[in-house]
């Protein structure tokens, strides 16, 4: 019986393709819209292409979340604008502080994906929060 020996690499780049494979799912369960994610990170056969498929899926996210802050802030009252802006700001510090140590924590290419990564799960999970509040919003305001 043969054991094919594995690079720390190979190992981490599997890891991360099961965890993100595992962990994908949107809360509400909505079909995800745009880019392929999925089927990306399944296709990659490097580090690099791993990385593609990361920043592909954040400009998506980013595009939506965009969208949907323009949104909510035309449903809100003035007061209720410069609290989520000001909110808006500080998570987006957060979150690329956040990232940053994610991705301080591997080196070489590894660490560039899983900062990535990080971005993505942090947008798509602001997105989602995001997403709640003109309905929270509009009935507060009534």
């Amino acid at each position: 019986m043969s054991v094919k020996k594995y690079t720390s690499i190979q190992v981490l780049a599997s890891a991360i393709v099961l965890a993100c494979l595992s962990s994908h799912a949107h809360a509400d369960g909505a079909a995800k819209v745009g880019f392929d994610y999925d089927s990306c990170r399944l296709g990659a056969k490097s580090i690099s292409a791993l990385q593609n498929c990361e920043q592909a899926r954040l400009a998506d996210v980013e595009a939506q979340l965009s969208s949907t802050y323009r949104k909510t802030m035309a449903a809100m009252q003035t007061d209720q604008q410069e609290r989520l802006r000001a909110s808006e700001r500080e998570w987006v510090a957060f979150r690329k502080a956040d990232c940053e140590e994610v991705a301080s924590q591997d080196v070489g290419a590894i660490a560039a994906v899983n900062g990535d990564h990080c971005l993505v799960q942090r947008t798509e999970q602001h997105l989602s929060e995001l997403q709640g509040m003109p309905r929270t919003m509009s009935t507060a305001a009534r």
